[in-house]
């Protein structure tokens, strides 16, 4: 078994690999097109697929030998007696030429920014599928030999068929089951990992158990169910594989949190409310994504909202750090509106009222809590309580708890809780 540590170091060298191609390509190609403003879409699009293509391809052979050897060290620690790993590329001058004219497209919406960075995720892209590729093509070699592989999926990208895949366990080894694990979309983290045992639910990575992952199968089902708009519909997967426990499935660095997911997910939902303004509309909208992802996490959630003097519905806005919050604390209850004449702390639970913080430096801590006591002034005799994030802030562990004390113990606050980077409650 590979161990969750080893897999997490794994998967920043794999993300430190992509991350240089996209920063490579993106960085040149934006180069080219600012050095030569007066360049048509044709010109820069063939100076782009120049670019691409120098690169791609140095990248896709980094990547390739990088998991080969991942195979080989794998294959010698597990006893298997087999043939040095070889390097399988995905890279072809074709698909560069493509995307090149594909991407091209931006220039027009998005200017040359948009451009290069689209042609730096498409290298970013071409040498993880290389990576994969790598693993796919020596298991299929060494097939006879009882090797196999299974997708394992390592962060919030993870859509319903690549969870169906990765609950499949260890059982890739044919031609036509190779064939259909190749489907990789854009942006997916999944990973491909060998295995040396034969059987189907072995756990190659410490604490991703195929059994588990077919219980996610079911409940991105039901998501999808739901009808929501496609954010939303995201937004509540990454919270799915949050809720199913762990690290085990969101390992890779670098990428979104789930606070982001979430923030996309209620941005989008307020935009389709605001089109109408409407008391059905929040409830339908807002009201409809926050219930939905409280049902995802076993809590009930919503959103206050009220017709204000000019007729039209105002509602509470919450961003994703404040949805992170309840879900990892586990807080059922209300989002409030704030506005001049009503200035509502951010949520009221089941036990009262609570403020949200998210600090983003150590100097803030104390000023984000001062500023939370405030918001009680307008409450008297209600019990003073905040909830301190560290999602953005890690380090800050023991300057948040001592502020935490501090403020409960001359009586600023009734309590604060804080939260660690991974939602674990520290008080």
């Amino acid at each position: 078994m590979i161990s969750a540590a080893e897999f997490a170091a794994y998967n920043r060298a794999v993300a430190k690999i992509g991350d240089g191609a996209a920063s490579d390509v993106e960085a040149a190609v934006l180069a080219w097109c600012r050095a030569h403003e007066g360049a048509t879409v044709a010109e820069k699009r063939e100076a782009a697929r120049l670019i691409m293509e120098g690169f791609v391809q140095g990248y896709d052979d980094v990547a390739a030998e990088f998991a080969a050897q991942w195979y080989d060290d794998l294959a010698e620690r597990n006893g298997a007696r087999l043939q040095q790993a070889v390097t399988m590329t995905t890279y072809k001058p074709k698909s560069v030429d493509e995307v090149a004219r594909y991407q091209a497209k931006k220039l027009v919406k998005g200017g040359d920014a948009a451009f290069a960075r689209a042609c730096g995720e498409y290298a970013r892209n071409d040498a993880l599928r290389s990576l994969n590729e790598t693993i796919i093509s020596n298991v299929g070699r060494d097939s006879g030999k009882g090797v196999r592989f299974a997708r394992v999926p390592t962060g919030f990208e993870t859509c319903t068929f690549c969870i169906m895949l990765a609950s499949r366990g260890a059982v890739y080894h044919t031609r036509k089951s190779a064939g259909e694990f190749r489907h990789f979309h854009r942006h997916c983290d999944c990973k491909v990992v060998p295995g040396f045992e034969d059987y189907p639910d072995a756990e190659l990575v410490e604490g991703v158990r195929p059994e588990e992952l077919r219980d996610l199968w079911v409940r991105f089902k039901e998501v999808e169910s739901w009808g929501l708009p496609k954010v939303q519909e995201n937004a509540l997967k990454a919270a799915c594989i949050d809720a199913a426990g762990g690290e085990a499935y969101r390992v890779a660095i670098g990428g979104e949190t789930l606070a982001d997911y979430l923030d996309a997910g209620i941005k989008d939902a307020l935009k389709r409310f605001r089109r109408e303004k409407t008391t059905l509309s929040y409830d339908a909208n807002v009201g409809g994504f926050l219930s939905c992802l409280g049902d995802v996490y076993d809590i009930q959630l919503g959103g206050e909202r009220f017709i204000n003097s000019h007729g039209r519905c105002n509602g509470a806005d919450p961003n994703g750090e404040e949805l992170w919050i309840a879900v990892k604390a586990r807080m059922s209850g209300t989002f409030l509106y704030a506005s001049h004449e009503h200035p509502s702390v951010d949520f009221e639970s089941e036990d009262g009222l609570v403020e949200f913080k998210t600090p983003r430096s150590i100097g803030k801590i104390n000023s984000l809590l001062l500023n939370a006591s405030k918001k009680f002034v307008a409450y008297p005799g209600r019990e003073k309580a905040a909830v301190v994030s560290l999602l953005r802030l890690p380090e800050a562990e023991e300057s948040a708890l001592d502020s935490a004390g501090n403020f409960t113990g001359d009586g600023t606050l009734d309590e604060v809780m804080v939260l660690g980077q991974d939602g674990t409650r520290l008080k």
